[in-house]
């Protein structure tokens, strides 16, 4: 299915093959699109129906046809031509459930729906002004049926951001068309880019864009860095797709002038049009003039050679310019037809980046000195911190310090409490050891010393020999305090109980008689016993005296 605008508000389209329920579905959402073309998107308008390359529909689609026409409220009527006679049968029964009163008519071929057409516009007061796309005439009386116009869209190629929305078509395969809305920032360049590169991708080979129209009704303004890049962007584009004319249409007094500031630097034709509709004017005269057939037509107003006082004006608004304040003094608001209108409008844009540049480089000032303030009071802060972590650095050192120095003091104390201890161990069980001989010693000394003795005292004998066992007894437990009882006991271990005491009474300077009498021995008995001491301390072959070695034990 394809679809042409014929005028303001004829619809021209011409299905082809076999209509099915996805041919049909498509069909209608392409209608849609073309529709927000015509009668200014919201008003009356009339279709042409071609079925000359239309072979069948199904039964399904047929339904999804006519409740489509049921529901389109702006549709007012709709012709069909170049019908066969079954599917002129199927148009008639199919008339019968269309339940909204639009009116059905029928032509024989493409020149009687168009006729048709301009009739039922007149009827409808809707006023016509035909400029087709490739044809000079809306009418050509040798064509059976009207070579198609294609469009050509893909929600692919819209661009929708939170500030900016663009929906673009392709029109005729040479004609890329798009309605811009919102807020043109430099970061949107690139995306826009990216729209003409898919564009150009998606038309067949041999095809180019020679036309790029925008509309910029719904267009809020662009930042000044989006204004100059932009214009860069479609230079650069020209570069690798040369293309024949730039059209804008619906811009501003602010947009026209920016348009007209950069058409001298384009190497493309740029033009400034009321409405899509003188758009396509300019665009179907360009071809005419590119084909041979040159027609002349004047574009805008014819010039004029400005007056004395226009120079004036223009003086006084130039010299009335204080480049040290915002703004334009209004007095020298002129009208839209002046001749030097243009010439007013640059300069006060000039005027105005000039007063952007100047008060973004205030605010870029005032941002800095902010800046610079917050960083000298953060480094002052910085300092105090940093002077104040300092000391309590050097404070925690000497802390460490002194804390480490304890530590190994401890650790020191610690070690010599662990040899202490184990010294005292040693000690303590080396005097228990001592005390437990000592006791073994005085206890073996008496058993050998004394208690023989007292044993004596309890017989019977003369007074005078219980005087010497006494003066013995006392003499012993004396020496059993003392040193040589430990020698004594030590050296003497060998000798029995019997030779302990003569061995005593020798070194106490007894003679062998005496001691013979005191223990009522004969005194022969008295000196074997001496030679077996002598034997028992290692005496036999010296020449050492008895008393004298157990003295010099003693000492």
């Amino acid at each position: 299915m394809t679809f042409s605008i014929l005028g303001n508000s004829i619809l021209y389209s011409a299905p082809k093959g076999n209509f099915d329920i996805k041919g049909i579905q498509n069909a209608i959402q392409l209608k849609n699109e073309v529709k927000s073309y015509m009668s200014g998107g919201k008003g009356p308008y009339f279709q042409i129906l071609d079925y000359a390359y239309l072979k069948g529909s199904a039964q399904v689609a047929r339904k999804i046809f006519i409740k489509d026409l049921n529901d389109d409220k702006r549709l007012q009527a709709l012709i069909f031509c170049n019908l066969s006679l079954p599917l002129l049968t199927a148009v008639k029964i199919g008339k019968q459930f269309i339940t909204t009163g639009k009116i059905i008519h029928f032509g024989n071929h493409y020149v009687d729906a168009v006729k048709l057409a301009l009739k039922l516009c007149d009827q409808y007061n809707v006023k016509q002004d035909f400029h087709t796309l490739d044809r000079s005439f809306c009418i050509d009386s040798s064509s059976y049926s009207r070579r198609q116009v294609e469009l050509k869209f893909d929600n692919d190629w819209d661009i929708h951001t939170p500030d900016l929305y663009i929906r673009s078509t392709i029109i005729d395969r040479c004609i890329l068309h798009s309605i811009s809305e919102g807020y043109l920032k430099y970061e949107h360049l690139s995306s826009i880019d990216q729209l003409r590169n898919k564009c150009q991708t998606s038309l067949p080979q041999g095809s180019t864009l020679e036309y790029i129209v925008v509309g910029t009704n719904l267009l809020k303004g662009m930042s000044r860095k989006a204004r100059s890049n932009y214009m860069k962007s479609l230079r650069e584009w020209h570069q690798r797709f040369p293309f024949r004319m730039y059209i804008i249409y619906g811009a501003n007094t602010f947009m026209n002038t920016v348009v007209h500031l950069a058409r001298p630097l384009m190497p493309f034709k740029i033009k400034i049009t009321k409405d899509f509709k003188q758009a396509l004017d300019v665009i179907r005269r360009d071809k005419l003039e590119n084909s041979g057939k040159k027609q002349r037509f004047q574009e805008g107003v014819d010039s004029i050679e400005p007056a004395d006082e226009n120079i004036k004006n223009m003086l006084a608004f130039i010299a009335s310019l204080n480049w040290e304040q915002t703004g334009v003094d209004s007095k020298y608001f002129v009208d839209a037809q002046h001749p030097f209108n243009i010439l007013f409008q640059s300069i006060k844009l000039i005027k105005e980046e000039f007063d952007s540049l100047f008060n973004e480089q205030k605010q870029l000032a005032e941002s800095l000195q902010a800046r610079e303030l917050l960083l000298k009071q953060q480094t002052k802060e910085l300092i105090v911190s940093n002077e104040l972590l300092t000391k309590e650095i050097m404070i925690r050192k000497q802390a460490e310090k002194a804390l480490n120095e304890s530590y190994d003091k401890l650790e020191q104390s610690t070690i010599s409490l662990k040899e202490s201890n184990v010294a005292l161990k040693v000690l303590l069980k080396q005097r228990e050891n001592d005390k437990r001989d000592v006791e073994e010693k005085i206890l073996n000394n008496v058993e050998k010393l004394v208690v023989p003795h007292l044993a004596k005292l309890k017989t019977k004998m003369p007074e005078i020999n219980k005087n010497l066992y006494i003066d013995i007894i006392e003499a012993n437990l004396n020496e059993i305090i003392s040193p040589f009882s430990q020698r004594l006991s030590s050296n003497l271990l060998k000798l029995t109980p019997m030779e302990i005491q003569i061995a005593d009474m020798i070194r106490q300077g007894r003679t062998t008689k005496e001691i013979a009498k005191l223990l009522g021995l004969s005194p022969k008995t008295i000196g074997t016993h001496r030679q077996n001491i002598r034997k028992k301390l290692a005496l036999t072959k010296k020449k050492t005296n008895l008393r004298t070695f157990l003295s010099i034990n003693q000492n």
